[in-house]
């Protein structure tokens, strides 16, 4: 696991797994506690699943800096179903509860939240 800040460029790695090769099955935590040197607009995360992980969990402590994006969050569910595979979006102007009505039993797939650039 590595990082970098502002752009994803020059991260620094903060984590790496050390799996003995005589393990077939393993289970294993790790907390990084990064404090950065001055307050971002941008933080980049890099995970390389070598080897794989099957849970991955970010606290950030963050602060409102008064400029809210003018564009909607657009939340985006993926799931497969007997026909196949199946995505809803929503966007949202402001926080709210929203739902996703699927066919079927889904089987789930991601959940992407996304919130385009203001920029040009």
């Amino acid at each position: 696991m590595a990082y970098a800040v502002e752009e994803p460029k020059d991260f620094h790695e903060i984590y790496r797994a050390d799996v003995p090769a005589d393990v077939q099955h393993w289970h294993t935590n790790a907390r990084r506690e990064v404090r950065l040197e001055r307050p971002a607009e941008r933080i980049y995360i890099r995970y390389v699943g070598d080897p794989a992980v099957n849970n991955f969990h970010i606290y950030a402590h963050c602060t409102d800096d008064g400029r809210p994006s003018a564009r909607p969050v657009r939340i985006t569910h993926t799931w497969r179903q007997a026909d196949g595979p199946k995505s809803r979006s929503v966007s949202l102007k402001q926080p709210g509860p929203y739902e996703i009505v699927t066919e079927g039993d889904p089987v789930c797939g991601s959940v992407e939240i996304a919130v385009p650039s203001d920029g040009p």
